[in-house]
């Protein structure tokens, strides 16, 4: 049972953001996306025009910021967010099928990764004393 005060409680709260902290959040995960999927098709085709980046970013970081903002499970939102990754690599980077997804795989561990690094780093700088 859950009480008032619970953090699972706070939750559903996350849907009462402001409009401007919904566009300022899915332009900067956007952002991010087609930051490390540029890094991903780097490591595969060694020099590509950033120019073809933001394409790929737009979707996924949509599906993601929505699907928090409307409280869909990421059950859902995971592989819609996966299927435009794929598809914008697909589209925007001229390659086969086979080559698209083993973009997409790079780029999950990607952003993975430096994700990972970037929590990290704002949880440490938010425990700092004083």
């Amino acid at each position: 049972m859950q009480t008032a005060g619970s953090p699972v409680s706070l939750i559903p709260a996350q849907t009462d953001a402001s409009p401007v902290a919904i566009v300022g959040t899915l332009v900067l995960f956007a952002v991010f996306i087609s930051v490390t999927a540029h890094l991903a098709a780097r490591n595969v085709f060694g020099s590509v025009s950033i120019r073809r980046a933001p394409a790929v970013g737009v979707g996924p970081a949509t599906v993601a910021v929505a699907g928090t903002a409307l409280g869909i499970p990421a059950v859902v939102t995971l592989p819609t967010a996966v299927a435009l990754d794929w598809l914008g690599i697909y589209f925007s980077y001229d390659g086969t099928r086979g080559l698209a997804a083993y973009i997409t795989i790079i780029h999950f561990v990607i952003s993975i990764l430096i994700g990972t690094i970037f929590v990290g780093v704002a949880v440490i700088l938010a425990s700092r004393p004083g």
